[in-house]
């Protein structure tokens, strides 16, 4: 799944089109070369996505899809215009693909310094910190899993003489 489609990057490529209104078995690149940069640039998004600890795919109607859409035509545009180029480029010159394509690592980034959850975007249950139960139950189940990473701090660390003590029965034996 995607979050554009081919004849959305035409908008960005028309001079690679020529007469044709968006792209088919004849323009170059054509329309199975660009849904490829397409796929390929929707599996860039969810991956940095995913590894942010987001859900993909990202349900369509949300605020967070319009902006990752616009991105990935980006990406469909640069690697559009990549395909096409065959001049020389002096030293530091850049052609409409390079453009694109900073384009595409800078709204990216931007997009990432984003609390996404507020855009519509759903958090995985991955990278989630657990701080314990409400509950005695609660507690001895999670202490009683051997599967568990020794925590860092466990109560009682740099208790003060003479003061209460919890009970053994409510006080975490980690």
């Amino acid at each position: 799944m995607g979050y554009a489609t081919a004849s959305s990057i035409a908008k960005y490529c028309h001079n690679l089109l020529g007469s044709e209104p968006t792209w088919t078995v004849s323009t170059c690149p054509t329309k199975k070369q660009v849904d490829s940069f397409l796929s390929t640039g929707c599996a860039v998004l969810e991956t940095i996505l995913g590894g942010k600890g987001y859900t993909t795919p990202v349900a369509s109607g949300t605020a967070v899809y319009g902006w990752l859409g616009h991105l990935e035509e980006m990406w469909g545009a640069a690697h559009a215009e990549f395909h096409r180029t065959n001049i020389t480029l002096s030293p530091g010159e850049r052609t409409r693909g390079m453009f694109f394509y900073e384009q595409f690592w800078m709204e990216l980034d931007r997009l990432m310094k984003q609390d996404l959850t507020m855009g519509g975007a759903g958090r995985s249950g991955a990278g989630k910190i657990y701080a314990g139960g409400i509950s005695i139950g609660d507690k001895q189940a999670v202490e009683s899993n051997t599967d568990l990473v020794t925590p860092r701090f466990f109560r009682g660390v740099g208790r003060v003489p003479n003061t209460l003590d919890p009970q053994p029965s409510t006080a975490s034996t980690r």
